[in-house]
């Protein structure tokens, strides 16, 4: 003996309200122009460390190759000091 197939029933939806979004800003409206220019450092310094790392044996391009090979450690110290700079604005701007 079958049974018959039983129809199934679609769930109900529940909308809930939502006043707030996660990409909201601060309160007050201004933009965090200290977190954008601490971010923006940070990436500079680490582009640096990254350029001061290749080997400029690596680089194809032969002048830019010269230039990796003559300035190798002030690329470095440029990335120390973005970073350093970095640490400033963070500490200026109390975090944020």
């Amino acid at each position: 003996m079958k049974t018959a197939p039983r129809a199934i029933k679609p769930a109900k939806v529940v909308l809930v309200p939502v006043d707030q979004t996660a990409a909201t800003l601060t309160s007050n409206g201004q933009t965090p122009y200290g977190t954008m220019v601490f971010l923006a450092m940070v990436g500079l310094a680490i582009a640096c460390f990254g350029a001061a790392a290749v080997p400029a044996t690596h680089v194809r391009w032969r002048p830019a190759a010269y230039f990796m090979a003559t300035r190798n450690l002030d690329v470095a110290i440029i990335g120390l000091a973005l970073l350093l700079l970095a640490v400033f604005t963070f500490i200026a701007t109390n975090g944020s």
